[in-house]
């Protein structure tokens, strides 16, 4: 059966700050589906403060194994960081609630990290997505903006590409 992902918002500074309202505002995607085939491909997806909240000493020890440095927030990590880099701390992460065995049981091909805004809060609720292009697939994948993003036009992916973006 195929299924259609959930579709991103666009990326802008306010959409994500303490008086934004952003809803699944896509910080990064990489080889990421706009529809996939759940006979072949798996796609996982989690919160982060699930995850933490699942096993709080595993998750704080993955974020000193992978993620930012000092100099850079989480945001900008994810946003500008290397691909591989992301994609095998997702991975790792993801182990939190699919286990050890989910993990293992396949290549891990593809991700997208998503932002929600917590208006009650101004905290960021971050969703992290893995993805799995199964042996067989025909399941096209995207790096960047992309047709599972709002707004997108093969036009404004000239113009994005031409002034600098994924």
């Amino acid at each position: 059966m195929l299924i259609k992902v959930t579709l991103a918002e666009r990326y802008n500074l306010t959409n994500l700050s303490s008086t934004g309202r952003g809803k699944n505002v896509l910080l990064r995607q990489y080889k990421f589906p706009n529809v996939y085939d759940t006979e072949r491909d798996v796609l996982c997806s989690d919160d982060e403060d699930r995850l933490m909240g699942w096993n709080q000493k595993r998750f704080i020890q993955l974020v000193g194994k992978h993620l930012w440095t000092a100099d850079k927030s989480r945001f900008m990590w994810f946003m500008e960081g290397e691909h591989e880099k992301i994609l095998a701390y997702l991975v790792d992460a993801m182990e939190i609630s699919i286990g050890k065995k989910g993990r293992d049981a396949r290549k891990w091909t593809g991700f997208r990290v998503l932002g929600n805004a917590i208006v009650s809060s101004g905290n960021v609720l971050i969703t992290y997505q893995i993805f799995s292009r199964g042996r067989g697939s025909k399941t096209k994948v995207y790096t960047g903006f992309a047709p599972n993003v709002r707004g997108y036009s093969p036009a404004a992916r000239r113009m994005e590409t031409i002034m600098g973006g994924e």
